[in-house]
């Protein structure tokens, strides 16, 4: 179910975090430089004990010169 909130991306090693705002629709556009790249993010409707659950991608992401990156998708994982 696509969610609001917020991906927060970090490319390795060591990078500097963008956030990212993200509509009701759950889609988010973002134009990154060659490298590899973690996304992490939340939901304020995703919560557990009054707090945001994080949630990720499956795997980082590798983007490469002139090879765009279709679609990635940031999981909230409820148990």
């Amino acid at each position: 179910v696509p969610l609001p909130g917020h991906v927060t991306v970090i490319r390795n090693p060591g990078g500097r975090p963008i956030t990212i705002l993200v509509g009701k629709n759950g889609r988010f556009r973002i134009s990154l430089t060659p490298g590899t790249y973690e996304f992490t993010g939340g939901s304020p409707r995703v919560r557990s004990n009054n707090a945001e659950m994080p949630c990720r991608a499956s795997h980082p992401v590798r983007v490469r010169k002139d090879h765009p990156v279709a679609a990635i998708e940031v999981i909230c994982s409820i148990r």
